[in-house]
């Protein structure tokens, strides 16, 4: 399992009055592990798939400008992957 924490601050890209309005947003996320299937079959053995879940909330504007907005952003993502390239210790 893998926990992912972080944050932004900044202007936009909206000009409001020629002045760049102020955003600022914060993150968490989680990756979960699918079942891995190493002793059903050795098809699957160098398999490494996750499911991974995120929420953000993102704050634009503030009290001084006509735009003031809250956004709240849930995303669910997989990860489907096969370790190719690995060197295997023995043959």
């Amino acid at each position: 399992m893998a926990y992912r924490v972080g944050g932004f601050f900044g202007d936009d890209y909206v000009y409001i009055n020629k002045q760049k309005l102020p955003v600022w947003g914060i993150s968490g996320g989680i990756s979960l592990p699918i079942a891995n299937l190493k002793d059903a079959s050795r098809r699957f053995r160098n398999q490494y798939s996750v499911v991974n879940i995120s929420a953000e909330y993102i704050k634009r504007g503030n009290n001084d400008n006509p735009i003031n907005e809250s956004m709240f952003r849930l995303s669910f993502g997989f990860t489907l992957s096969d370790l190719w390239f690995v060197k295997h210790k023995y043959e």
